[in-house]
């Protein structure tokens, strides 16, 4: 923490919201994303995750102020919970 409060000249608030922000997007977006990979399918939700979280990953290494960095960790996990949720799915709900 103190190397992004200096780095971003931010409070500790902040960087904590920072830190916060994809568990937060988790939790708003859980119970939805659990019916939208149902209604189109847990392989295109998971394939599509994957490469969304992998941009928005390289955009948050790129950030120049920690707005953006709280707004990118946000979408980070905005984009990881509709590959979380549709895994663990699949790996309990897996046919034998």
């Amino acid at each position: 923490m103190p190397e992004l409060m200096t780095h971003f000249d931010a409070t500790a608030a902040e960087v904590g919201l920072s830190l916060a922000a994809g568990t937060l997007a988790v939790a708003l977006i859980a119970p939805f994303a659990g019916a939208l990979s149902d209604n189109l399918g847990r392989k295109p939700m998971i394939l599509f995750s994957l490469a969304t979280v992998a941009l928005v990953t390289m955009l948050t290494i790129l950030s120049s102020s920690i707005e953006s960095l709280i707004a990118w960790r946000f979408l980070a996990g905005f984009f990881m919970v509709h590959r979380t949720l549709p895994g663990n799915a699949a790996l309990i709900f897996r046919k034998k």
